[in-house]
């Protein structure tokens, strides 16, 4: 603490003015940030997709919920309580958040108390007579206060530049919720394919057994070779041997699951066998400018605008730094007097540093933040390119998969019926084994890749709500939604105009 008498404040008024001039000038001094010029990235954005589009639609967050399924429902809520990965984003951006504060704290004065006591003894040599000792006593209570004036900015650019980081990662927390709800459903949408194709494969390796006993009494009576009885052999082998193989990837898949939920991985996950039904079409008219609201596109705008701030940061570090420090306390010899003004001691100085030679360091700092800064421009662009390949894909995948589905529906039916008339006719002894062990493989290939093309087509919709940032709603009113890469900045003006400046 600070012990001043009125005479001993009036000797150094003139310097508390002028600390509180300068606290003014330093307060009115902004990051150079704000001003800096505004250009368009050079890439041709369509209004909308280039998919036929009629109305308008609006993102939607919970996008899950639009599958109708109680049991995903649950194992996503489950996922975003207790998955690891997120609890990790959530550290992170504690941490971002803790770096803000720590960046901030340099623009208010760095106060510290000090009670301190010491006894020391001194020897004489050869005074006055051969020699003395004497012992000392000393015991001090004050306060020291220090305070860099950021004339220049630095520190602020350095606090603007933390809080976009700290922006950064929450906007990716908010991601991390999404995909990790996105990896949950098509996990769980693995699991019912996973369990369908065991459940075919148990069937067809039925069917071959069926298959090879008639061979094997057809042989037995000799109306048919030994030959057929080794081909209907070799595909009831060949069905096991699949059985087995879809087996291995459904423990592969649930464990992936319970994974994503946080559970330990030992496979015990109820699912039904069947896969929910596509939610309602598409809304056209989906606008481009929703990826404006994608969350990775958010923190990659946030990492681009923070390196800027290093960029202003490192060029402030160019500058003198002015910095001012105050103590002040008691000092006595004896303890009960350290409480005392007839014993208060005070001090108060500034000081002013200027960097003149230090091998270049300064200056490779700013190339540093300015590959930084570039390097950031670069990756933010690409995200956006990223975004809209991702949502192009995504449309385009959701009509190719459906016309796939209605195409294999339609051979999986025909091949089921091929398959009942060869075994009809085999039965009568009018079509060969190897007719029937074709159409039997053709029955299972077409309702298998059926399965696959389902679960795709749900995983495809998926794939869009993540690359929309969320779901949609539909019978809406229309809307108008900018998407804007103004924030992208010329940086090869700007840094010629502060080159020339310095």
């Amino acid at each position: 603490m600070f012990l001043f008498n009125k005479q001993q404040f009036m000797k150094f008024r003139g310097v508390v003015y002028l600390l509180l001039m300068l606290l003014a000038f330093s307060s009115g001094c902004q990051s150079a940030s704000k001003n800096k010029p505004i250009v368009e990235i050079n890439l041709p954005i369509p209004k909308v997709w280039s998919t036929e589009q009629t109305r308008q639609g609006e993102i939607d967050q919970q996008w899950w919920l639009s599958f109708n399924d109680p049991l995903l429902i649950e194992l996503i809520q489950e996922a975003l309580a207790h998955n690891h990965d997120l609890k990790a984003a959530v550290a992170r951006m504690d941490i971002a958040a803790a770096r803000v504060r720590l960046a901030g704290g340099d623009l208010y004065p760095q106060i510290s108390g000090l009670l301190d006591g010491g006894k020391q003894q001194q020897n004489f040599v050869g005074f006055p007579f051969g020699g003395g000792k004497s012992t000392f006593t000393t015991y001090s209570l004050g306060a020291t206060m220090n305070w860099e004036l950021d004339l220049w900015g630095r520190i602020r650019a350095a606090r603007e530049a933390s809080f976009s980081d700290f922006q950064a990662s929450k906007a990716e927390l908010e991601f991390a919720h999404l995909s990790i709800a996105a990896q949950t459903a098509k996990a769980f949408f693995a699991v019912i394919e996973a369990r369908k194709q065991i459940q075919l494969s148990q069937e067809t390796v039925q069917t071959y057994r069926n298959t090879e006993k008639q061979v094997k009494d057809r042989v037995d009576t000799g109306v048919s070779p030994q030959l057929d009885l080794k081909l209907a052999v070799t595909n009831r082998s060949s069905a096991q041997a699949l059985l087995e193989q879809r087996k291995l990837n459904y423990e592969k898949v649930i464990r992936q699951l319970e994974l994503l939920l946080g559970r330990y991985p030992q496979g015990r996950i109820d699912t039904t066998l069947q896969l929910p039904k596509i939610p309602k079409p598409i809304p056209t008219g989906l606008p481009s400018g929703l990826l404006s609201r994608r969350l990775d596109i958010m923190a990659a705008e946030q990492k681009f605008q923070g390196t800027q701030l290093r960029v202003d940061e490192a060029r402030a570090a160019l500058y003198p730094s002015i910095s001012l420090t105050t103590s002040g306390g008691t000092l006595s010899g004896d303890f009960k007097d350290v409480m005392s003004r007839a014993f208060s001691v005070w001090a108060i100085s500034g000081n002013l540093t200027q960097p003149i030679f230090e091998g270049g360091k300064r200056l490779a700092n700013i190339d540093i933040a300015k590959g930084q800064e570039k390097e950031s421009l670069a990756n933010y662009a690409n995200t956006l390119l990223k975004a809209f390949s991702e949502v192009e894909t995504s449309l385009v995948a959701e009509n190719i998969l459906a016309e796939r589905e209605k195409k294999l529906s339609l051979a999986t039916d025909e091949a089921k019926n091929a398959r009942r008339m060869s075994e009809d006719r085999y039965n009568q002894g009018i079509e060969s084994l190897i007719t029937l062990l074709e159409a039997q493989r053709r029955a299972l290939d077409n309702e298998s890749q059926l399965i696959t093309v389902q679960k795709e087509r749900l995983d495809a919709r998926i794939d869009l709500h993540l690359a929309l940032g969320g779901g949609f709603e539909t019978n809406i009113q229309p809307h108008e939604t900018k998407f804007s890469l103004d924030l992208l900045f010329n940086n090869e003006k700007d840094e010629n105009k502060n080159e020339k400046e310095q």
